[in-house]
């Protein structure tokens, strides 16, 4: 989800729905209309449980891109 944007952008163009870089630089500056609006870090919305059930569900997906679990304050 990191760079979902970019690859919704990535993949209009590699399809031919974006005609080219003008049209591009548009869609990027256009504003944003239900971007998340995350109040606390991260790591506030984990406790051990949590951590330790995503590292046994997602374990594969983690390992695959480096993914490190949040340290619990």
């Amino acid at each position: 989800m990191e760079h979902i944007t970019e690859g919704i952008l990535e993949m209009l163009r590699i399809s031919g729905t974006i005609a080219g870089d003008d049209e591009l630089e548009r869609i990027k500056e256009m504003q944003r209309t239900n971007p998340s609006s995350r109040r606390k870090d991260f790591s506030f919305y984990y406790d051990e449980e949590t951590v330790e059930l995503i590292q046994k569900r997602d374990r594969l997906i983690a390992e695959g891109y480096g993914y490190s679990p949040p340290e619990i304050s």
